[in-house]
């Protein structure tokens, strides 16, 4: 195997292999629904006024903070466009409690998340 062929192959392993901290299992965009993975609620769905489309709130059982991408695919794994960059959601005391991501349209269908870790060298400690 020339060495051209060697490092293709790897970068595709890599690339296949590619591991998302949590995958939530579809989830159903109506409030108070928990997905049976990953035990995350959808607190709230929203149509808000300014034109960021469908707006969804998630609670999670996970280090909110250390969340850096948030990836978010229909029932047919394929990506649904997000509006804006998700944001911590927090609850009433101010602590982090989940995740507000905002989609393109309304959705009546299920929907699932993957999302990353910022890696611990990259960690600042602070959250947005």
């Amino acid at each position: 195997m020339t060495r051209l062929k060697m490092i293709s192959l790897i970068t595709l392993v890599l690339f296949i292999s590619r591991s998302w901290a949590g995958e939530s299992g579809m989830l159903e965009p109506e409030e108070g629904y928990v997905g049976s993975v990953l035990g995350i609620e959808v607190l709230d769905v929203s149509q808000p006024k300014e034109a960021l489309g469908q707006r969804i709130t998630l609670g999670m059982d996970a280090p909110i903070e250390e969340i850096s991408n948030v990836q978010v695919l229909d029932e047919h794994n394929k990506p649904i466009t997000q509006t804006k960059r998700f944001e911590i959601y927090k609850n009433a005391e101010g602590s982090p409690d989940g995740l507000i991501l905002y989609l393109g349209k309304k959705r009546n269908k299920p929907f699932k998340i993957n999302y990353e870790m910022q890696p611990d060298s990259e960690s600042t400690g602070g959250g947005e």
